[in-house]
């Protein structure tokens, strides 16, 4: 996940999309141990279009039919349950690379984790939420 939170940092950056909060895991196919990434991103008023392209240059490109498969979005209404999809194999993943933590499957853009602190600050000092409600939240599969 260091490589690709390079690659995908390099990508957002070169899009101009560096305040585009993320978070992806990184997650192996039971079956076939293929990996993949799953996540979460917000995109205020981004097109989709453009994350679709950073995100796929990150990981590589792969063009024609097969290419149209390699990034889904859809918004997401039931939050938790696409967290529970997001963390349904991390103990599986996490021995096959045989990593010491499920922690280094994940990575989290920085724009991410100051919407997220700046939410819970607001919520500890009984203020109004830091507008995570009205954003749209895709999912990325």
């Amino acid at each position: 996940m260091r490589e690709v939170s390079k690659r995908f940092n390099a990508q957002l950056n070169s899009k101009d999309l560096r305040q585009l909060p993320a978070t992806f895991v990184l997650e192996a196919t039971r079956d076939t141990d293929r990996l993949h990434l799953h996540g979460i991103y917000i995109d205020g008023s981004i097109p989709r279009k453009s994350v679709a392209e950073a995100m796929r240059r990150a990981v590589g490109y792969v063009g024609g039919r097969r290419g149209a498969r390699q990034f889904k979005s859809k918004l997401v209404y039931e939050g938790n349950g696409w967290k529970g999809y997001l963390s349904k194999d991390l103990a599986f993943t996490a021995r096959l690379l045989a990593l010491m933590s499920e922690n280094q499957l994940w990575w989290t853009s920085r724009a991410m984790t100051q919407l997220v602190r700046a939410d819970y600050e607001s919520r500890r000092l009984g203020q109004h939420p830091a507008n995570l409600s009205t954003a749209p939240v895709n999912a990325v599969s």
